[in-house]
């Protein structure tokens, strides 16, 4: 063998090792369900995240809240990784638990910087809309961009829904970006906000919230990262 050919083959070897990549998951710790009157109270607050327009009675109306707490995901990470790692992708999958109000329509789900405000108990400040006059939101945002947009779908309870960079169930147009934010987040924080958000008036999306039920889990993250180099 050339020193050429041993040249490269060192080459490849290292290139390989610096593009490793490892994925590991977590489930949101907390979910809330935020009608006109707070958080939907225990048990059912903590059975289901529920997100319903504005067609429904106003009562029932809501926006959901889920909360993961990435400390032991990232800290394998770092084990991993000593040299450093980076978010390549990340992807999102819901269990849907439906009822008989569940309806089709369109979600939005934006990343919220307040990890710390109350989703879940009566004195919590949050109420359904969760834009108050259609301008402040109840929780601070990264960004009011979206993150993911998708179409609700009723299938049955039980049915995963997943997103991701390439898409959703609905397609491409489905695909959970990965933005800067969203990297920010993981790779600086522990504890993990998102908001989702009725888009439109008749969706009522029904998923399994923080109590795992006969295999039904809340909303999961399942979060790869690449070496930042060395072997």
């Amino acid at each position: 063998m050339n020193t050429r050919t041993l040249t490269a083959i060192c080459g490849l070897a290292i290139a390989g090792a610096a593009l490793a990549q490892e994925t590991r998951s977590v489930v949101a710790y907390e979910t809330g369900t935020i009608q006109a009157a707070g958080p939907r109270a225990a048990p059912n607050g903590d059975r289901y995240m529920n997100i319903e327009g504005e067609s429904f009675a106003p009562q029932f109306r809501s926006y959901g809240t889920a909360r993961w707490d990435l400390g032991a995901i990232k800290a394998e990470f770092d084990t991993i990784y000593p040299e450093g790692w980076t978010v390549t992708e990340v992807a999102l999958e819901m269990t849907q638990d439906n009822a008989s109000f569940t309806a089709d329509g369109f979600v939005d789900v934006v990343i919220s910087t307040d990890d710390s405000t109350d989703c879940k108990t009566a004195l919590s400040p949050l109420s359904y809309p969760f834009f108050d006059d259609g301008v402040t939101p109840d929780l601070a945002l990264a960004s009011d961009t979206p993150i993911l947009s998708f179409l609700f779908f009723e299938i049955s309870t039980g049915t995963i829904d997943r997103y991701d960079q390439v898409g959703g169930p609905g397609g491409s147009s489905e695909s959970l970006t990965l933005s800067d934010d969203l990297v920010n987040e993981i790779e600086n924080d522990s504890i993990m906000t998102w908001v989702f958000l009725d888009a439109e008036p008749g969706v009522a999306a029904t998923y399994r919230g923080q109590e795992p039920f006969e295999g039904r889990e809340g909303p999961k993250l399942f979060i790869t990262v690449e070496s930042d180099g060395g072997t």
